[in-house]
């Protein structure tokens, strides 16, 4: 059994030069492709005479940095040249790599697979924009994939084919043994050119390796959306953390390192973290060094350029070429923030703050910025010893994983009188035990709260939200199935206090989730079920054009759906790629708020709703217990004469007290069941 390695840019590059001279051409190459005032092409570089022997030299790890190398393996992949090589000693090359288990490619794929990239990082502009010839670069993608099954012509169905980039997508699906290195993923594939067909070879492969762990859902979701019950394929997915080299950071790096001040690590080619560090200065009167960090060798768009020469004006811009690994840590470890997605896990374990903002939040970004800057400066410190750090970060991890619940009674005295200021307190109690409280000196503290403010045998209801509150939210509303442990408490404390559920949910769903005892509020008060017959509060409209309108941006936005109800909509974007989600339900909102008072944003959501749920006061007035998380509940927590707790904390909000989840929530209907 043999194992093929398929990667685009191999580590080793050919030339008839010295190793010095061959090495200074080849990152002579690298800084064409840039926009450094000082490329190659302004430097008069003298080289030795050109030798008759050809040879084989390694690149600088920094410019395959992706590159797993396995002396046991075979390589497939382009094999860089200079000027030095020409087209009639290909055959002489392949001879050389032969020895070195090298199937050499001279042929790249084009821009097919660059612009993959691009279109999962949201950078569409230029492929939206430009009179580019999708079709034609899908053809040299076929083309190199076909040049690269011609020289496997060997493999066997016992061999294993491993591509570690997306440029052999269409060669994996001629073999039987294979894994798909999945870099990223989301659902902007389906803006990719010719996207069903790449997606139908990618399940054809056996093992698809997902460098992010969250992605795979995103895959799942994706895949049944495009195929729906169709079966193109069953494709083991996994997750490998790769990690970072550890040790040699620690042998090279943690000895002396020097923090250059004010600096932050972006991107070389991105428009949108220029812009970021644009808004900053502008809003910001604190100086900060820019460092590009050019590491991919990409094509840089001349908006780019361009926009680079116009920060130069306003800051230090500094572009950094990395000429070894010992370049590329050195900028990574020496800057006071990064800004740089994919080395995160660089940031922090040298210690470094990173902007977590979304880098289409360019206010968001700048703010964040400037805090973390301000806090570096007040807190300057040197890179912790690495056993001190490691230990922290252990501590800190279980700190988060075990949350302590005390025993301790909450005064609620201050809110008696609905006149003074709603101060949020949270309620804290036992939740050790999954039957409730163990502690009876906690039981009867709820007990004596109650009491306090508003009578347990004096509540007239308790009026409970759905989706948030007596379950969690889900991508997928149909998931949000409330467990029957849950409804017997919600039954249970029917019989001492009336229990009520006020939902935006459809009466369908209502029937399907809550007990048929219960009373329900369904679609915002615009529906009421007592005795488990429903009867309609307010009258049918018309609202074909918003809906209309709806649907036009769910066809637009990959992830999305809608709920229809019988008096609205919801257009759901939670199990979108985020920042596009969130784009989308924006210019959604906006453009429906023109023609429609009845338009909300919530978690996730924009709705049509006539309805509202501070309607519920028109049946029950005063001495409720009000529960609920979201936006819509606002109305009834300012409006309420009684007791008001949301779900989850929030700073703005009109509820006089909190709790954190909805596991909370239920202990604490548990408590007012059993409690005497």
């Amino acid at each position: 059994m043999k194992n093929y390695i398929l990667n685009t840019k191999l580590i080793y590059y050919a030339s008839r030069l010295n190793e010095k001279d061959a090495h200074a051409a080849f990152l002579g190459a690298q800084y064409k492709k840039s926009g450094s005032p000082n490329k190659s092409s302004k430097i008069d570089l003298q080289y030795e005479k050109v030798t008759d022997s050809i040879n084989l030299y390694m690149k600088p790890r920094c410019y395959v940095n992706n590159y797993i190398y396995d002396k046991n393996a075979i390589y497939v992949g382009v094999l860089d040249t200079d000027w030095t090589i020409k087209e009639s000693d290909y055959d002489y090359i392949k001879k050389i790599c032969e020895k070195h288990n090298i199937i050499p490619i001279f042929n790249g794929p084009g821009d097919f697979s660059q612009l993959i990239t691009d279109i999962l990082d949201a950078n569409t502009f230029t492929y939206t924009h430009s009179k580019l010839n999708h079709a034609e670069l899908y053809d040299l993608y076929c083309k190199f994939n076909n040049q690269v099954l011609k020289e496997l012509g060997d493999v066997k169905d016992t061999d294993i084919v491993w591509a570690q980039d997306y440029n052999f997508i269409h060669t994996l699906a001629h073999f039987k043994n294979t894994i798909l290195t999945i870099s990223r993923f989301n659902e902007l594939w389906k803006c990719i050119p010719f996207y069903n067909l790449l997606l139908d070879d990618i399940l054809k492969v056996k093992i698809l390796d997902f460098c992010c762990k969250n992605e795979i859902k995103d895959f799942k979701t994706f895949v049944s959306y495009t195929y729906f019950t169709e079966k193109h394929g069953n494709p083991e997915l996994v997750s490998i953390d790769k990690g970072i080299d550890k040790d040699f950071i620690d042998r090279t790096f943690l000895k002396d390192i020097h923090i250059e001040k004010n600096t932050i690590v972006i991107p070389y080619d991105s428009l949108h973290h220029l812009i970021c560090i644009d808004k900053y200065i502008n809003k910001y009167d604190v100086p900060l060094q820019v460092n590009l960090l050019n590491i991919n060798n990409k094509k840089v768009s001349q908006d780019v350029l361009n926009y680079v020469n116009y920060l130069q004006l306003k800051t230090e811009v500094k572009v950094c070429t990395p000429k070894s690994n010992e370049d590329f840590l050195k900028i990574l470890s020496r800057c006071h923030i990064g800004f740089y997605k994919s080395l995160e896990n660089y940031f922090s374990y040298f210690n470094r703050h990173v902007v977590a903002s979304s880098v289409y939040d360019y206010e968001s970004v700048a703010d964040e910025i400037y805090k973390k800057l301000h806090f570096v400066e007040q807190n300057n410190e040197c890179v912790p010893d690495l056993k001190d750090y490691v230990t922290e970060l252990f501590s800190k991890i279980q700190s988060r994983s075990e949350v302590e619940y005390k025993n301790k009674t909450v005064d609620f005295s201050n809110i008696s009188n609905l006149s003074t200021p709603r101060i949020k307190r949270q309620i804290i109690f036992d939740k050790n035990s999954d039957k409730g409280p163990s502690d009876s000196t906690t039981s009867q503290s709820i007990n004596t709260i109650l009491y306090k403010d508003l009578p347990l045998e004096d509540v007239c209801a308790i009026i409970l939200d759905y989706d948030g509150t007596l379950v969690p939210v889900c991508d997928d509303p149909k998931d949000a199935i409330l467990p029957d442990s849950h409804k017997e408490i919600l039954l249970n404390l029917n019989k001492k206090i009336k229990v009520v559920i006020s939902s935006g949910r459809s009466r369908e769903d209502m029937d399907r989730f809550v007990p048929s005892n219960l009373e329900v509020f369904s679609e915002h008060c615009t529906f009421v079920r007592i005795n488990n017959e429903w009867r309609r509060l307010l009258p049918k409209i018309n609202f074909d054009l918003e809906y209309r309108i709806a649907r036009f941006y769910e066809e637009r936005t990959p992830g999305s759906f809608i709920e229809k109800k019988s008096n609205g909509f919801v257009f759901h974007y939670r199990s979108c790629e985020p920042s596009l989600g969130f784009s989308q339900a924006q210019k959604l909102y906006t453009d429906l708020i023109k023609i429609s008072p009845h338009i909300k944003l919530g978690k996730k959501i924009v709705e049509y709703k006539v309805g509202n749920k501070n309607d519920i006061f028109k049946y029950y007035r005063k001495n409720l217990i009000i529960c609920g998380d979201d936006v819509t509940d606002e109305d009834m927590f300012d409006n309420s004469r009684g007791l008001t707790i949301r779900v989850g904390y929030c700073e703005k909000t009109n509820a006089d007290y909190y709790v954190n989840d909805v596991d909370e929530m239920i202990h604490l209907l548990q408590q007012l069941a059993t409690s005497k």
